[in-house]
């Protein structure tokens, strides 16, 4: 056996440290790999959920957006109603 070792003739049949450090060597890429794949799947739904949540924002915002001009539309037409009413007054009353 000594003599193969030395000669670079490779037994048959490894040694179980062989075969251990073999086993441990594929369990660790195994494993390197795998986290490799759940870091990649971590950074995809984060950036899923960056995108649903500024999603989500900008439908906040711009609901908010179209209430305001809504309510400012609103008001406008009743000021533009109250101002024709005020002219119809100051024509009626002749002080215009």
């Amino acid at each position: 056996m000594e003599d193969q070792d030395t000669n670079g003739i490779v037994a048959a049949h490894p040694s179980a440290t062989q075969v251990s450090a073999h086993s441990v060597a594929t369990d660790l890429a195994f494993a390197r790999q795998e986290i490799r794949d759940l870091r990649a799947e971590r950074d995809k739904l984060k950036r899923h959920l960056q995108l649903s949540l500024g999603a989500e924002l900008d439908q906040v915002t711009r609901d908010q957006f179209v209430s305001r001009i809504e309510a400012l539309e609103r008001e406008m037409a009743a000021l533009r109603a109250e101002a024709g009413e005020l002219r119809y007054r100051s024509l009626a009353h002749g002080t215009g």
